[in-house]
């Protein structure tokens, strides 16, 4: 049927009419939802030049074509190539917006989950917060069929962000409880897993992300690697200064265990290990001349 009226447009309109490239569009979906990906491509491409051409490269139907062609690449895993298209497609819907928000939504629905594809958790995160302040607004039309879908995947990623968090902050105090008990191996695996875990969906400036860093850098301090420790007190650092200010108490506490570090390694002899850090070779300034009250 849809090839049919392809035929019928060519010739009763010419190649390159926007309704061929409509035509064009619906050929190209139904071999895609068949997984004729080879197939689909071309067609895609051909209906985005005629609309480019046509309409003017800024016309909601040319972010309907970019959308499509990058639906396609992120079924085949061609992420690198599908988020430009997502991007420009976002762009020029909100060049177009209204009242009705359900093109931009999709839009940055389909972003989001490119970004969940390739494990970019933080990166999907501001556009999820995007799509919840529009559903919150109520700017979509609920009888759409992409709204449920919009927000369905907006609650999930939301789910499975608590869990995943959930699970960090599991995996950190259990790696507390094996280091209590000096099972050191054991309470690394896991302090590196919590890290893992909340650099990947909070964000490696997170406070939660400094909690790992500075419990993972305490576990090798307390078993004299001073070299391992001292880059993660240094981020930790740099964290909470940024998050809570110089002066607060955990900022204040993580900073001590900094200076305790560089003090402990200096007196063993082993101020060599550690890094040209600005940071580190002040601190090992002063305390060579005596003052370690940095």
């Amino acid at each position: 049927m849809h090839k049919r009226a392809l035929s019928i447009r060519e010739r009763q309109l010419s190649t390159d009419h926007p309704h061929v490239a409509q035509s064009l569009n619906n050929i190209a979906m139904l071999y895609q939802s068949q997984g004729r990906y080879g197939e689909a491509e071309p067609l895609y491409h051909r209906a985005l030049l005629i609309q480019e051409q046509q309409l003017g490269a800024n016309h909601p139907d040319v972010a309907s074509s970019l959308n499509n062609l990058a639906e396609l690449y992120r079924a085949q895993g061609r992420y690198s190539e599908a988020e430009p298209l997502y991007e420009r497609a976002i762009y020029i819907w909100e060049q177009h917006l209204e009242t009705d928000y359900i093109d931009v939504a999709t839009g940055l629905n389909n972003l989001a989950l490119l970004y969940q594809s390739q494990g970019r958790y933080t990166e999907a995160a501001p556009l999820y917060q995007r799509l919840l302040s529009i559903r919150e607004q109520e700017r979509l039309d609920s009888n759409h069929p992409n709204t449920a879908i919009i927000f369905n995947n907006l609650e999930s990623f939301y789910r499975t962000q608590e869990q995943y968090v959930k699970a960090a902050r599991n995996y950190h105090d259990v790696a507390l409880q094996y280091q209590e008990k000096r099972q050191y191996s054991q309470a690394e695996s896991l302090y590196q897993q919590s890290l893992t875990v909340r650099e990947q969906w909070l964000g490696s400036d997170h406070l939660d992300v400094a909690l790992s860093l500075n419990s993972l850098a305490v576990l090798y301090h307390s078993q004299e690697r001073y070299a391992e420790a001292e880059p993660l007190y240094i981020r930790a650092v740099t964290i909470l200064v940024s998050q809570l200010g110089a002066n607060h108490p955990n900022t204040q506490t993580c900073k001590q265990n900094f200076l305790n570090l560089l003090n402990q390694a200096f007196t063993a002899g082993q101020a060599a290990q550690l890094s040209d850090h600005p940071l580190t070779q002040a601190v090992l300034q002063q305390i060579r001349t005596g003052n370690s009250n940095a």
